[in-house]
């Protein structure tokens, strides 16, 4: 039976989106997915099989040919190639085990308030576009929400009052807020944007396409779709239905 193998890249956010396009691709063809411990383990209620075949050849989502078996993926997968899981298998794929759903029980506050989800103090020295706060406020009235309460949570302000005492999970209370929004605003991150894919409230995306560094003012659409960067591998995602 052919493997497929996938190196997972960056932070929680990006390994989660590089998980699910080299796991799609192999329930795809009918092959064997083998898979590193990775900090999803520790997240979501996985069963991967180990990895035990190391010495393949790579492929992105944009040089694999089509059914090709015995590879690793090494890839980001933030482009529209990746795209192949709809948002019901990626919600099925990764439940949250139960570290997380003891967090989600504890801290989740039984509110409707809207919730922001801000990218700031990494973004700047990498170069990347900084949606402005008062992009955020702009956009809640725009589209039209009465006068509420707003979370905001990001680097500058993470979710407080809660158990840390996880250590390699210490971003979860973050993540679980987000996921578990009625409206997220989300940022131009594959944090929250992989938050809005496990969700399912109303999602607001900025627009960020064409920008450098710095800080701007943007506009925000509905849906979860906008890409995050201008880099050349990462594009707008439309899932499959």
């Amino acid at each position: 039976m052919p493997v497929i193998t996938v190196n997972l890249p960056g932070r929680f956010g990006n390994q989660c989106m590089a998980y699910l396009h080299a796991r799609t691709y192999a329930a795809k063809h009918g092959f064997d997915f083998q898979c590193d411990p990775w900090i999803g383990h520790a997240v979501f209620d996985l069963n991967d099989e180990p990895r035990t075949v190391h010495e393949l050849p790579t492929r992105t989502e944009l040089t694999v040919n089509p059914g090709e078996g015995d590879i690793c993926f090494s890839t980001y997968a933030q482009s529209q190639a990746a795209m192949l899981y709809p948002k019901s298998l990626a919600q099925d794929w990764l439940r949250l085990g139960e570290v997380a759903k003891m967090l989600a029980a504890n801290m989740l506050p039984k509110d409707d308030n809207i919730v922001c989800h801000q990218r700031r103090d990494d973004y700047f020295p990498l170069g990347y576009p900084v949606v402005s706060k008062n992009s955020y406020m702009t956009a809640y009235h725009r589209f039209g929400f009465s006068p509420g309460k707003i979370d905001f949570i990001g680097d500058e302000n993470p979710w407080g009052g809660v158990d840390r005492r996880h250590a390699n999970v210490k971003f979860l209370p973050d993540f679980l807020r987000l996921m578990h929004a009625p409206v997220l605003f989300r940022a131009n991150s594959s944090f929250s944007w992989l938050a809005a894919l496990l969700g399912n409230g109303r999602v607001f995306s900025p627009v960020v396409d064409g920008l450098g560094a710095g800080e701007h003012h943007v506009d925000f659409v509905e849906g979860n779709w906008p890409r995050f960067c201008s880099l050349d591998f990462v594009t707008d995602l439309h899932l499959p239905a």
